[in-house]
């Protein structure tokens, strides 16, 4: 399944994550494409689907780190990197 249609499935699941769902290959999938021209695919769901997964505890420390180690895009963006360093750094994810 293409990125886009899976993130378009997860959202109109409410994000409900099934077994199936590899989160860490979804999250590679993710920041590899986050700088992709097609706005609906960045903005609409990349972005988001981010949003709702580092909101909701998704992610752990470690993810957390890795996507700030692994993701160049994000120092394009202060707010986004920001958010991610806050919730690192506050160990909100424990997991």
């Amino acid at each position: 399944m293409l990125l886009k249609e899976e993130l378009k499935n997860l959202r109109e699941n409410d994000y409900k994550l099934s077994e199936d769902i590899n989160i860490e290959h979804l999250i590679k999938q993710m920041q590899e494409n986050i700088g992709d021209i097609d706005s609906e695919l960045r903005d609409d769901l990349i972005y988001s689907t981010f949003g709702y997964l580092i909101s909701n505890d998704f992610l752990s420390k470690e993810m957390l780190k890795h996507i700030l180690e692994t993701c160049p895009i994000l120092s394009a963006y202060p707010k986004h990197l920001k958010f991610l360093k806050l919730l690192y750094n506050n160990g909100k994810n424990g997991h």
